[in-house]
């Protein structure tokens, strides 16, 4: 084995291990000199490493694992846009504030997940509901009130049977088309309500006339002729003085036990009354002035009474 030659020394190729007593001093080792090589595995603890003296350039791809990460050691701009997917985050990890306005779509809220709690008061505005987007199981008892119906709205089929009582009704707002045929009946009828005007021409028959109903006043003058009067009906009493003209006696019907007894016969003087011409033979006249019946026999007038 040769012996080491100074002579033969080149600072780039050895190292002068015997100059220090066996030991390597920094000064000794040139630049760049240590190798990955000559560097034993675990030989560079911590503590040899000064401080930011290790370069994005010294760490190996993939060497940086969670283990090597301390606490609240990765900020924002550390972490590359788009890179922080579903699989990254914890449950419950997503805050409020970590949410950007206008974020929380539609599709990004599950089914029946908004609640009433979570709705501030007049939050939901008719403008962000879709039509027909609120169905019956998501309003509340009594929650439809007068001013939430639009004019028209409650049709027919939305009014349940018997709903619709009289306190409901305004006045006037029944007309005849809501009624039924026959639906008024005596009692729905008020006392004194039904007056001329709602009577028809000849609506009142026989047999809606009650019993000594129609009164002389309610006849009007001229209105009972022979055709009305029942055969019989006018007797003695129902006459009144001197209202029977010859006229309304029949030919031959002033039979003797018609005329009174002991009648005045003569003639009358002619210049003091004025009887109707021309006289028939048996004609009868009543005398308002004198308060006699007179009858014309043989060309002459004879007091009857």
């Amino acid at each position: 084995m040769a012996l080491w030659d100074q002579s033969q020394a080149d600072a780039s190729n050895y190292i002068p291990y015997f100059k220090h007593g066996g030991k390597v001093k920094t000064a000794d080792i040139a630049d760049d000199a240590i190798t990955s090589a000559k560097i034993a595995a675990g030989a560079v603890v911590a503590t040899d490493v000064a401080d930011l003296s290790i370069t994005t350039a010294k760490i190996a791809a993939n060497a940086v694992n969670a283990a090597k990460l301390s606490n609240s050691s990765v900020f924002t701009a550390a972490i590359q846009d788009a890179s922080v997917n579903a699989l990254k985050l914890s449950n419950s990890s997503v805050f409020t504030a970590a949410l950007q306005t206008s974020a929380v779509t539609s599709i990004k809220i599950a089914d029946s997940a908004i609640i009433s709690t979570k709705m501030a008061y007049e939050a939901v505005s008719a403008s962000v509901l879709a039509d027909d987007a609120v169905v019956t199981a998501r309003i509340i008892n009594s929650a439809v009130t007068e001013a939430k119906i639009a004019n028209n709205a409650v049709t027919t089929a939305k009014i349940n049977i018997g709903a619709v009582d009289a306190a409901k009704l305004s006045n006037s707002s029944v007309y005849t088309n809501a009624l039924q045929d026959a639906a008024v009946t005596e009692t729905k009828i008020a006392d004194n309500a039904v007056i001329s005007a709602k009577i028809a021409d000849n609506a009142v028959i026989s047999v809606k006339i009650a019993e000594a109903a129609v009164t002389s006043s309610k006849i009007q003058a001229t209105a009972v002729d022979t055709s009305k009067i029942y055969d019989g009906a006018v007797n003695a009493s129902k006459l009144s003085n001197s209202s029977v003209f010859t006229d309304a006696l029949q030919d031959a019907a002033v039979t003797a036990d018609k005329i009174g007894d002991d009648p005045q016969v003569g003639s009358i003087d002619s210049s003091s009354v004025t009887f109707p011409t021309p006289v028939v033979e048996g004609a009868i006249i009543a005398r308002l002035d004198t308060q006699k019946v007179h009858c014309y026999m043989s060309n002459s007038w004879f007091a009857l009474n």
